[in-house]
């Protein structure tokens, strides 16, 4: 059977197969399935070969630009604050690993921070921030105030909101 590139495939296959002996037909079948099965492993391959390697830029939203070392401390630390993970994180192969592969496209090579630059960064960055909210609350006319107190597991906590009217 030769398939012409129609659409209509099915309905070639079945005019074709119509008027054949039971054993041509499982013949045919099986070349069918050798094939698609072909096509399919060929078809695979050239994704493969064709995928560009992620990179930081990619996972980030932009295509052309290499991420410098001050955005990727940025998103490491940004990491180590929001998911509550101590600092010595940035010393695990698996971090050094997951940076190293998404910045593998980089004209220059990007390295996880240091524990102690770490604690430096986050120092830093919470100062900025303690500054921000006292520039605000120093300005704002009005200030309303809530205060928690809980414990858990013999520690205790308390936590403090603040709304200003402008």
């Amino acid at each position: 059977m030769i398939y012409n590139g129609e659409d209509n495939f099915e309905k070639q296959y079945k005019i074709e197969i119509k008027n054949k002996p039971v054993s041509e037909v499982t013949a045919m079948e099986t070349e069918i399935k050798r094939m698609e099965t072909e096509e399919s492993k060929a078809s695979a391959a050239k994704k493969i070969s064709t995928t560009p390697s992620p990179t930081m830029g990619n996972f980030l939203g932009r295509r052309s630009a290499c991420v410098t070392q001050a955005e990727a401390n940025s998103a490491i630390a940004a990491y180590i604050v929001q998911e509550m993970e101590p600092v010595s994180k940035v010393e695990s192969a698996g971090l050094k690993n997951l940076v190293s592969v998404l910045t593998k496209g980089n004209s220059i090579p990007i390295y996880c921070p240091t524990r102690k630059g770490m604690n430096k960064m986050i120092s830093d960055t919470y100062d900025e921030m303690m500054a921000s909210v006292k520039k605000v609350l120093h300005e704002a006319p009005y200030v309303s105030t809530t205060a928690d107190i809980w414990s858990k597991r013999n520690r205790s906590y308390m936590g403090l909101t603040a709304h200003t009217i402008q």
